[in-house]
């Protein structure tokens, strides 16, 4: 399972599963900031986006192996 090039659809399955919690987790804190204003809330935001951003591009770079 973890060599490359052996069961690239799974892995990138759990590399889109995370990039789906991380987007939950990206709008859930930027709306929080939205409301309150508090400061960790746009850096939890920016934190959540940027893992979002890496586990959508793992996800692809799994599906596109040959």
């Amino acid at each position: 399972f973890c060599e490359s090039g052996e069961r690239e659809f799974e892995k990138g399955a759990a590399h889109a599963a995370a990039a789906i919690l991380m987007g939950a987790m990206t709008v859930y804190n930027a709306v929080a900031w939205w409301y309150r204003k508090e400061k960790h809330l746009a850096i939890n935001a920016g934190i959540y986006g940027a893992m979002t951003a890496l586990e959508v591009k793992q996800a692809a770079r799994h599906w596109t192996k040959p």
